[in-house]
């Protein structure tokens, strides 16, 4: 028994001859793929946290507001109502250069509020660009959504059912957007002529306007 073993011996020895050095190259070749994605991972996660912010740097006071309806201004159509729609943004837009960025950021706000605006003209004037309104109601979605307002609102009992009284005083608790109009109005005035530039097509003259996202 002892001499049928040997061949066997060998052929083992010479399988792990091979099998071990085989073994080690490989393992070398995954440590050298993890670090590489580990260092390019590291380069893009640095950079984006580097270069990217996630809120303006700024503390925003929280405030006690009312909603109500107001049949003055704001309204669906119209001159008017477009002039005074438009003038909720700041100039240019509302974007800003952090980080010494060579691009712009824009504010969520002002995205949700240039949103709002194109549902009122679409619904107004009509829908030409059918792909950027859906864009802005699940925009709107989204952003109700993360803002979760639970403010409670008084009910009253109609005919039909139950409804919400509409101009029911019910005091919401809200961060001060005017804190974000200046501090972006302020920033405005900090741009370069390069800055305002990139909004305009080559060749315009450089000068201040309302651009909306």
């Amino acid at each position: 028994m002892k001499s049928l073993s040997h061949p066997y011996d060998r052929l083992l020895r010479a399988g792990l001859a091979i099998a071990i050095p085989f073994s080690i190259i490989l393992n070398i070749a995954v440590v050298i793929c993890q670090l590489d994605i580990i260092y390019n991972a590291n380069l893009v996660y640095r950079r984006i946290s580097d270069e990217l912010p996630r809120e303006l740097p700024i503390e925003l006071h929280t405030v006690n507001g009312i909603f109500h309806d107001d049949p003055e201004h704001y309204a669906m159509a119209g001159a008017q109502a477009d002039a005074e729609w438009n003038s909720m943004q700041p100039a240019w837009g509302g974007y800003v250069f952090l980080n010494a960025s060579s691009l712009p950021y824009a504010v969520s706000m002002w995205h949700q509020m240039h949103c709002l605006n194109r549902i009122r003209t679409a619904l107004s004037t009509g829908d030409d660009e059918p792909e950027h309104t859906g864009h802005c109601f699940h925009y709107l979605r989204h952003a109700i959504l993360c803002a979760a307002d639970t403010t409670l609102e008084p009910t009253v009992r109609l005919p039909r059912g139950i409804d919400i009284i509409k101009q029911n005083n019910a005091t919401h608790t809200c961060r001060d957007w005017r804190q974000v109009y200046d501090y972006v109005q302020e920033q405005h005035g900090a741009w370069t002529p390069d800055m305002k530039a990139l909004f305009l097509p080559p060749g315009t003259p450089v000068e201040p306007v309302n651009v909306i996202p």
